[in-house]
């Protein structure tokens, strides 16, 4: 039996306030409340090992990383740092769930992924979790962490939103670093070629954008900046 129920609402981030963030945040902390023992049906991977599936992640993380033709939108910065970047990239080991509390991701939270909206009977807003066909285990934090990078770049302070749910605030910051690497990797692989038939033309200028903004995160979250 399939239940549906219409929900009036709309996607967060256009632009992010602080009811939005707030009611995002609290829906991260329930999904992190998941333990991985209940995902013992579904045989989920290790998010770290979703990544790794890419074969030019792989590639780039072995034998060096191609820098695309054009640098449009990337910080200026990069350059200088790439080897810093590729090597906190490699350290994969850093997000195994062995090293963290084993708990449910969704593994592709963005703000078109969410929705701000009231349910029926419910007396307050909330922030649904939408389109799970990536559901992985890792750390508690990567779903919230990965979020603020579009948080960061609208202009809201990355420390307060990292201090603001235990989830990141008692985050190993080794570990986060390696995440928003790893993440910043994997969209800046493949910027210059065509993109797969069957997806939309703006897949290159998503991966532009969503590079960008990690790597900039990382700049801040460790001092380069």
């Amino acid at each position: 039996m399939l239940a549906l129920d219409w929900v009036e609402g709309h996607l967060p981030g256009l632009p992010w306030t602080g009811d939005e963030i707030a009611l995002v945040r609290s829906a991260c902390e329930s999904v992190a409340e998941v333990p991985g023992s209940a995902l013992v049906v579904l045989t989920p991977v290790q998010l770290v090992d979703d990544f790794l599936g890419s074969p030019s992640l792989r590639d780039a993380l072995t034998n060096g990383f191609t820098p695309p033709r054009s640098p449009g939108r990337l910080p200026p910065w990069l350059p200088a740092r790439i080897d810093e970047v590729m090597t906190l990239a490699a350290d994969t080991d850093a997000l195994r769930v062995s090293n963290h509390p084993v708990r449910l991701n969704h593994g592709d939270l963005r703000p078109d992924n969410l929705l701000i909206g009231r349910g029926a009977g419910e007396a307050r807003d909330r922030a649904y979790v939408l389109d799970w066909n990536w559901v992985a285990l890792g750390p508690l934090w990567c779903d919230w962490v990965g979020l603020i990078p579009a948080m960061a770049d609208q202009g809201h302070d990355l420390g307060e939103l990292l201090d603001s749910t235990p989830l990141s605030r008692s985050a190993d910051p080794h570990a986060v670093d390696v995440f928003l690497a790893l993440v910043a990797v994997f969209m800046l692989c493949g910027l210059d070629e065509t993109p797969p038939p069957g997806t939309t033309t703006a897949l290159r200028q998503h991966q532009r954008c969503t590079a960008a903004n990690f790597l900039e995160t990382l700049a801040i979250h460790r001092g380069w900046l």
